[in-house]
């Protein structure tokens, strides 16, 4: 009778996980420091640099409040299109997350920019088989040819190219203020020399090897089922589920700040609490993930390691560790 001890092991399972237990509470907080660098650069009239630190902060935590910021710095920059876009996708999230008076702003601010939109269409006059088309380094969708899309001002090369054809290019400048363009590709020319001959095509197929034989199946093994491997992935299980609740208790804490005090300034100091309660829940969270992490690998493990033969553990014991210097899953049976 060998006895297995996997405290070890779950403790250095633990160890990986909880490198990122923070994880949760430190991307609000950059989310939080890049909309605030963000706002600093755009009333400084930087607002290239600005745009960037909103689509950062938007990227980490998708905030109605960042992304109508996000649209107002591209209005700045004469994007018109990509701005109305935004304030268009800000009004149902903001509505989701509970703020309709952001919503509002979202949908007034999208009808204001729609008046002044320039739009391009790019058109195919023949079908190629394989055709590809891009607007600068864009690639345009087939569902998107021969419509009317809102495009920011500019100069763009529009290209298009298939195997077998000539590439075609033509360049098209959009000025801004309900601006229209429409960008006609002519069929393309076939190219001779990249058709290979019928006779090596026919040589190549004849040459090609033989498949392999197929191997007959094999009938798999019946399955080992020991216990101790469900009751740690049973413990896993109850972790992750507690982890989830947590992060869900520490989205929803965040987002009610967020509505109290959408422009982070000059806010009342029970919303700075409610920010830190929020960064406690999301540990929390991470903590119980990092657990269930355990516990499942533990389980794999001992499904993987589980000896030939042997169906059930006579003697399984599953317990939590935790202490000031460590935690994790303490694992003992005898098999």
């Amino acid at each position: 009778m060998v006895r297995v001890r996997w405290n070890a092991l779950a403790g250095a399972l633990l160890a990986a996980a909880l490198v990122a237990g923070h994880a949760l509470g430190q991307d609000l907080a950059l989310a939080e420091s890049l909309f605030q660098e963000g706002r600093r650069l755009l009333d400084a009239g930087k607002a290239s640099e600005a745009c960037g630190k909103f689509a950062e902060s938007l990227r980490i935590d998708r905030s109605s409040g960042t992304l109508l910021n996000l649209a107002e710095c591209h209005v700045v920059m004469g994007k018109p299109a990509t701005a109305w876009a935004e304030f268009t996708a800000a009004g149902p999230l903001a509505r989701q997350q509970g703020n309709v008076k952001r919503a509002e702003v979202a949908a007034r601010r999208a009808a204001e920019i729609e008046k002044t939109l320039s739009y391009l269409t790019i058109t195919v006059a023949a079908p190629t088989p394989g055709l590809t088309v891009r607007r600068g380094d864009q690639i345009i969708q087939e569902s998107a040819l021969s419509v009317r899309v809102p495009t920011d001002p500019g100069t763009y090369a529009v290209q298009a190219s298939a195997k077998g054809f000539a590439p075609w290019s033509r360049e098209v400048t959009l000025k801004p203020g309900g601006d229209e363009q429409t960008v006609t590709i002519p069929a393309l020319t076939a190219r001779a020399d990249d058709a290979p001959p019928a006779s090596s095509a026919a040589s190549s197929a004849s040459s090609a090897p033989a498949a392999p034989p197929t191997a007959p199946p094999t009938t798999p093994a019946p399955p080992r089922r020991p216990t101790a491997a469900y009751v740690a992935l049973g413990a896993g299980a109850l972790f992750l589920g507690a982890g989830a609740f947590f992060g869900l208790r520490a989205r929803s804490t965040y987002q009610d700040a967020e509505g109290r005090c959408p422009s982070h300034t000059d806010c009342d100091p029970s919303i700075k609490t409610d920010r830190d309660r929020a960064s406690q829940q999301a540990m929390l969270a991470n903590v119980g993930v990092g657990l269930g992490a355990v516990g499942i690998g533990v389980g794999t493990v001992l499904l993987l390691t589980a000896p030939k033969g042997r169906s059930e553990a006579r003697r399984v014991r599953v317990a939590p560790v935790a202490s000031p210097s460590t935690a994790g899953l303490f694992v003992d049976g005898a098999f």
